[in-house]
C-alpha cells in the first residue's frame, strides 16, 4: 500500500493567502497613493493659468452646445446633459437686462461644502442663447477634481500592485505545474529510470509522490513481465527445437514403412501419419521462427542498409515472380512509381525471412495456378507492396497457424513500416508500406 506523504498547507489555501495578502498589500498602496498624491495634484489643479484656459475652453464647449442643441430661455434647462460631464463645476447664467440668474446648478453642491475657485469677472465671460447675450461665471471644485485624480491614481497603483503582488506569489506554484507537467511528458514518452522531482506537501506534491510510487509499481511489474516473456521464449524456442528432430526422424520411419509395406491400408496409415508429421514439422518450424523474430521490438537496433528503392523493388518482384511461376501460378505485376530517388532502409537478413513467409503463405493457402497481383506504389514517402490472392476453398486454410503472417508483422514494425492483412470475397490481400526517403 503506498503511504501518503504528511500533509501541510494545501494548494487551495496557500492561493487563498496569497489573494489575501495581495488585496491587502494593493489596499496600502491604494490609501498612501491617495494621501500623497492630494497636495501635488490640488498645487496643480488650482494654478491660475489652468483654471483660465479650463474656463475659456469650457465656454467655447458649452456654446457650441447650445447652438448645436437650439436652447433659448424658454428651454435652458436642456443644458443639463451638458453638465453632467463637468461634475465638477457649477455655473451661473445672469440676464444682461436685468441681473436675474436664469439658470445655475448651484443646488448641487451646497450641501457638500466645497472648495470653489473661479472667475469672478462676468464681463469677459459673456454667451449667446436664443438671440441675446447673457452673463456666465463659472466655478470650478478643487477639491472634488482633485479627489477624482487621486482616485484614479490610487486605483490603477493599487491594480497594478494587486497583480504583481499576486504574479510573484503564485509563480512558484506555476513554476511546479509546469515542472511536473514537463516531467510527465518525459515519462509518457518512455524515458527510464525518470521520476516527478516535486517533494512539496501540498497537494502537488502528493501527486508527485503517487506518480512516483505508480512508475515504481509499473516498472517492477514490467521487469516481471520481461523475465517471464524470456522464459516463455527460450521454453518455446527450445521445445520447438526439441521437436524438430524426432519429427525428421519420424517422418525418415513412415518413409521407410511406406516403402517397405505391401498392404494398401498400412500404406494409408502410413501417408496419413506422414501428412501429420510433415504438418506438425512445420507448426514447429514456424513456432521457432516466430519466436526468434519476436526477441525483435521497435526499439531493436538492426543493422540496416541503405538501398536504392528500385533494387529493391525490382528483387522483390523477382523473388516472387520466380518462386511463384515454378509452382505454376500466374503472376501480374503492376507499378506506380516515379523516376526520384528513393533509398529505403533495410536489414537483408530479415527481408529475406518477410518475403519467404510471404511466398509460403501463398503456396499454402492461394488457389492453385490462379493468378496473382502485384501492386507497387511509391507516394507521399512509403513504399507500398500490396498482393492480391485466391484463397483456398479446401480444408487446408482451416488448419493455418498464422505464424507465419505474424512473424511478417513484427519484421516490418522493426523497420518502422506498416503490414496489414485483409479478405473480401475470396480474395486475400497482404499490404507491406515501408518508409522511404530521398
Amino acid at each position: 500500500m503506498i503511504k501518503h506523504q504528511k500533509q501541510s498547507l494545501t494548494l487551495g489555501l496557500k492561493i487563498f493567502l496569497i489573494t489575501v495578502g495581495s488585496i491587502f498589500v494593493s489596499l496600502f498602496v491604494f490609501v498612501v497613493t491617495i494621501s500623497v498624491s492630494i497636495d501635488p495634484i490640488a498645487t496643480y489643479v488650482k494654478g491660475e493659468e489652468r483654471i483660465h484656459s479650463r474656463m475659456l475652453r469650457d465656454k467655447q464647449d458649452l456654446q457650441h452646445y447650445i447652438i448645436d442643441n437650439d436652447i433659448t430661455e424658454m428651454n435652458i434647462e436642456d443644458l443639463s446633459p451638458w453638465l453632467e460631464n463637468h461634475k465638477c463645476m457649477i455655473i451661473y447664467i445672469v440676464d444682461v437686462d436685468n441681473n436675474n440668474i436664469v439658470y445655475t446648478n448651484d443646488d448641487l453642491f451646497i450641501s457638500k461644502e466645497l472648495e470653489i475657485a473661479g472667475n469672478t469677472s462676468l464681463e469677459s465671460t459673456m454667451l449667446y442663447i436664443g438671440g441675446k447675450y447673457f452673463y456666465i461665471d463659472m466655478l470650478y471644485s478643487v477639491r472634488a477634481e482633485v479627489e477624482n485624480y487621486a482616485t484614479y491614481l490610487g486605483l490603477t497603483l493599487s491594480s497594478i500592485t494587486f497583480l504583481l503582488v499576486f504574479y510573484y506569489g503564485i509563480r512558484n506554484i506555476t513554476k511546479r505545474v509546469k515542472q511536473l507537467t514537463n516531467e510527465i511528458e518525459i515519462i509518457g514518452a518512455g524515458t527510464p529510470n525518470s521520476y516527478i522531482s516535486d517533494k512539496g506537501n501540498d497537494e502537488l506534491g502528493r501527486l508527485s509522490f503517487e506518480i512516483n510510487a505508480l512508475i515504481t509499481e509499473l516498472s517492477q511489474k514490467n521487469q516481471e513481465l520481461v523475465i517471464s516473456e524470456n522464459a516463455l521464449k527460450e521454453l518455446v524456442t527450445s521445445l520447438a527445437h526439441d521437436l524438430r528432430t524426432p519429427l525428421t526422424s519420424l517422418i525418415g520411419y513412415i518413409t521407410l514403412i511406406k516403402l517397405e509395406s505391401q498392404s494398401e491400408d498400412i500404406e494409408e496409415l502410413a501417408n496419413r501419419c506422414e501428412q501429420k508429421a510433415l504438418q506438425m514439422k512445420t507448426i514447429s518450424d514456424e513456432l521457432f521462427s516466430l519466436f526468434s523474430t519476436l526477441s525483435l521490438n521497435e526499439d531493436s537496433e538492426l543493422p540496416l542498409e541503405r538501398v536504392y528503392v528500385q533494387d529493391f523493388i525490382e528483387g522483390a518482384v523477382d523473388r516472387l515472380k520466380s518462386d511463384l511461376k515454378l509452382n505454376e501460378f500466374e503472376v501480374e505485376v503492376r507499378q506506380t512509381i516515379t523516376d526520384d530517388d528513393y533509398y529505403v532502409n533495410l536489414n537483408l537478413y530479415y527481408m529475406d525471412r518477410l518475403f519467404e513467409n510471404i511466398i509460403s503463405n501463398l503456396l499454402k493457402y492461394a488457389e492453385p495456378m490462379s493468378e496473382i497481383q502485384i501492386q507497387i506504389t511509391l507516394e507521399n514517402l512509403w513504399c507500398t507492396l500490396e498482393i492480391s490472392n485466391i484463397t483456398r476453398i479446401d480444408q487446408v486454410t482451416e488448419n493455418a497457424s498464422g505464424f507465419g503472417l505474424l512473424s511478417c508483422r513484427k519484421i516490418v514494425d522493426t523497420h518502422k513500416g506498416h503490414f496489414s492483412t485483409s479478405q473480401n470475397e475470396g480474395v486475400f490481400i497482404t499490404k507491406v508500406e515501408l518508409p522511404i526517403n530521398p
